[in-house]
């Protein structure tokens, strides 16, 4: 929260912590349960001092988070993809390339 007033430095710290993120197996879809999550304890914890302004400032805060740590998550998946991929045969080959394109696919609304 502190880095808030200097985004060109927590640009690039959101994009390295969205592809490690990777590596722990979180998907992108996992961002919006965990922005709900987020914002309900912020909620929870902050009591009456949670108002329509506060909601708003904290959402589109993660909004922008999200924003930025997706494509770099998504980005390094692919990477970590591209290393599971060796020693496959080529039935496995096609399988896990397809489920990356469909992934691809639904990512960008593409149906």
């Amino acid at each position: 929260v502190a880095g808030l007033s200097d985004v060109k430095t927590l640009i690039p710290v959101l994009e390295a912590l969205g592809g490690r993120h990777a590596k722990y197996g979180v998907q992108a879809e996992h961002f919006g349960i965990v922005g709900q999550a987020l914002l309900w304890t912020l909620e929870q914890g902050l009591g009456e001092l949670w108002t329509a302004e506060v909601a708003d400032a904290w959402s589109k805060t993660y909004a922008t988070v999200q924003k930025v740590m997706e494509p770099a998550l998504i980005k390094a998946s692919k990477q970590v993809t591209v290393a599971s991929l060796r020693g496959k045969g080529p039935m496995e080959l096609v399988q896990t390339t397809w489920s990356l394109v469909v992934e691809d696919l639904d990512t960008h609304g593409v149906k």
